[in-house]
């Protein structure tokens, strides 16, 4: 028996919260039936619930994240050898979610690779969706968080 009609998509949302907005997104999805997965891979101070935090390889890329920063003043070696693991499981998820999603939805620098990957996901006829939020729009200079750990604010360091 043939069947007529379209497929349901699947939607990657990912890779970082942003104010609990990808995690409410993702109970929207559930909701009207769209099959979601939320991949948050980075740690937030304020510990919004995230759905998908018991995949195995999101916590693995979350603990040699936090490794790898913590290692910023061990023996270089120690260092490549985290980034070099850390490198390998975002290249497993990346393969993961382009066989198992249709659509992807990133927001504030959370592609796999820092947008590289991008015209990947073009190319492979993926629809991409990329948010931004306020700070990503904004200038440098109007941006408190970085202004305020500027010893002295000085037009040439806005310039910079």
């Amino acid at each position: 028996m043939l069947r007529i009609g379209i497929q349901p998509m699947k939607v990657f949302i990912g890779t970082r919260e942003i104010a609990g907005h990808y995690v409410n997104l993702k109970k929207g999805f559930d909701k009207i039936g769209i099959q979601s997965g939320f991949y948050n891979l980075y740690e937030h101070p304020f510990k919004y619930a995230n759905p998908d935090e018991k995949n195995i390889l999101v916590t693995l890329i979350r603990y040699f994240q936090t490794k790898t920063v913590a290692s910023q003043k061990s023996h270089p070696a120690i260092k490549w050898l985290l980034l070099g693991c850390l490198f390998l499981l975002r290249v497993v998820l990346f393969f993961y979610a382009v066989l198992k999603y249709d659509v992807f939805i990133f927001g504030f620098n959370s592609s796999f690779f820092l947008s590289y990957d991008l015209p990947i996901l073009k190319f492979l006829k993926k629809k991409v969706i990329y948010r931004f939020h306020g700070i990503d729009c904004r200038p440098p200079y109007l941006s408190g968080g970085r202004v305020a750990n500027l010893e002295k604010f000085s037009a040439d360091e806005c310039i910079c």
